[in-house]
Order: structure tokens, then sequence, then C-alpha cells
């Protein structure tokens, strides 16, 4: 009887670890979420493993590598160890960003041992499935130097790798004909104003504490990227003589965001306002895709009427019919 007690408790210990082991188990799937990299959607293989997006180490060093956030990755067979170094060029070993079958059902814990510049790293998350290593993206975020994001709207995940940012004394850019001027990580303690002619001029993670005029001829383009950050009276100003005009066919300066946190300024002048996503602030008001009229018809360069196309980009246009200001709002 002694015998068949003990008997009955194994089973019941083995049906109750096997439960909890059951219940304890991660949940995986191969990730339905976009990924945009510096601005870039960027396809690769991706698994969601309890609500955290799984990525190669490799996949992740060949997105950044021509970041200010790259980093080399290295394998020591002998002891076993993935090896980082951050700052180091990146040395593509090939397979990077290739998509296969869903290799889900694969994924374990997996002991791998991690070093980031010669320190050996604790407390981080890995999946080996398919027989390769899956981190943590915001485990490697955080130890790796790069900003990690989610925009829920749109399920994005968002990946941003600058460099820091250094003090700027330029207070005046000139726009060329048919130039892209490009400035990174600067921080500009005043006012920057933007002159010259049909030019393009872009701004990523920068940091400015007065205003950006543009004062530029032509259809001169400041765009401003959603990296960078305003004190909170900064103003992107649009500063022209410019009144009557055709608005498809002249020139005009405007400035472009890919956010709607900083108000565009044009009170008395002809000029526009480009929203690379959801929103815009033009002269205090806020302008959304739901605000749009008419589509711009680049076949025929001509304006025709909005009949319920999708989109996140579109523009504000300012400018004078007959004496009379007038606000159009265009989708592209």
């Amino acid at each position: 009887m002694k015998k068949k007690i003990i008997s009955i408790a194994l089973v019941l210990a083995l049906v109750l670890t096997a439960g909890t082991a059951s219940a304890f188990a991660a949940q995986v799937v191969v990730s339905p979420q976009k990924l945009i990299v510096n601005n870039v959607e960027v396809k690769c293989e991706v698994y969601n493993i309890d609500g955290s997006n799984y990525f190669k180490l490799r996949d992740i060093a060949y997105m950044l590598k021509d970041t200010p956030g790259r980093f080399s990755v290295d394998w020591d067979d002998t002891a076993k160890t993935i090896s980082v170094t951050i700052g180091s060029d990146y040395i593509p070993a090939g397979g990077e960003l290739v998509t296969g079958e869903d290799k889900s059902a694969t994924a374990i814990e997996s002991p791998q041992k991690l070093l980031v510049n010669d320190e050996l790293i604790d407390g981080f998350s890995v999946y080996n499935i398919g027989g390769n290593n899956f981190f943590k993206l915001r485990d490697m975020g955080k130890l790796l130097g790069f900003e990690v994001d989610y925009d829920q709207a749109s399920k994005t995940m968002i990946v941003n790798s600058y460099g820091p940012r250094e003090a700027s004394d330029i207070s005046e850019i000139k726009a060329v004909a048919g130039e892209q001027l490009q400035y990174d990580n600067k921080i500009f303690s005043g006012d920057v104003t933007v002159t010259g002619t049909v030019g393009n001029v872009s701004f990523t993670n920068c940091e400015f504490k007065g205003n950006i005029i543009n004062k530029a001829t032509g259809s001169t383009l400041v765009y401003i990227d959603s990296s960078c950050s305003f004190d909170k009276n900064s103003e992107l100003i649009i500063s022209n003589d410019r009144k009557e005009a055709d608005v498809i066919k002249d020139g005009f300066p405007k400035f472009g965001v890919s956010d709607g946190n900083v108000n565009i300024v044009c009170k008395d002048c002809f000029g526009t306002a480009i929203a690379f996503g959801k929103e815009l602030k033009f002269n205090g008001k806020i302008y959304t895709a739901a605000d749009i009229t008419s589509y711009y018809d680049t076949t025929d360069n001509k304006l025709i009427p909005y009949t319920g196309q999708a989109t996140d980009v579109f523009l504000v246009c300012q400018y004078w019919e007959n004496g009379e200001k007038q606000i159009l709002v265009v989708g592209q």
C-alpha cells in the first residue's frame, strides 16, 4: 500500500511539474509589426516573444552599420561567446536581413554569453530559434546606445541611431540650386535663417533654441526631421513678400515636417507647409489629412477633387487670389 501511495504521489508531481512548465512556456510568433530604422522601412526576421520583439544581433548590426550607432559582431568558437564592440565597423557575414519560414516552434531560451566592449553582460533575454540567437530589441538598444520606440497607431517599431549633439554657431544657411544641404546632430543657440534659391536644406537630430526662418526664393524646401527638438517658443517662419501667385506653377518657400509639434508661421506671405505624418500646425491651427480638399495630379499638373484617397503626406498652402488670403489643403 505504501509503494502505491508513493507511486501516485510521483505521478501527481510529474503532472503538476508538466502543467507548470506548460503554463510558463513562452508565446512565440512571427512579428506582424513594421520596422522603421532612421526613417527607412526595413524587413528582416523578427519574432514576438511574450509581447516583445526579438532580432538577430547581426541583423541589428547590419541595419546600423552606416550610422553613428554602428557596432561590430564577432564569434569566439572556443569560448562560445559573442563579442560586440561599440563604434567599430560591422563586417557583413552574409545572410543579413534574410527572411524565411516560420521557425517559432523551435524557440528555446539560450544560455548565450555576450561581451560588450570586453565586458561580460548579464540579465538580458535571448532565445535560440532555428539555430540562431535572437535578442530582445529594447535590451540591445539600452546596451548599445540606440533608441527604440513604438507607434501604436501604425503598429510600427521605430529605431533611431544618431550621434551626440554638438553646439553650432551657424546662424545663416544659403540654399544652393540643385543641392541637398544636410545638418545633423547640431545645437543651434539662436535663430537660423535660410537664404538662397531653389534648394533643399534638411535637419536631423538637431536642437533649436530659436526660430528657423526661411527667406529663400524659389521652391526652397527646409525639412525638419521628427528627431529634432525645439524650445517651447520656437517656430518655423516663412518670410517673403509674395502674395499673388499661381499655387501650382510658381515656386515658393516651404517647410516640411515629420510631426506636428512645432508651429509653422506664414502671416502675410505666400508659403506652404508639408506634413510627412498625421498633422501639422500652421499659423496656430492644427491640420490633418482629413482636411484635404484636393489632390495634386503630377501627370496632368493640376488639382483634382478629393475622392477619399488615404494619405499621410499633405500640404497646407497659403496664397492670395484677387487680394484675398486663401488656404488650400492638398494631398499628394
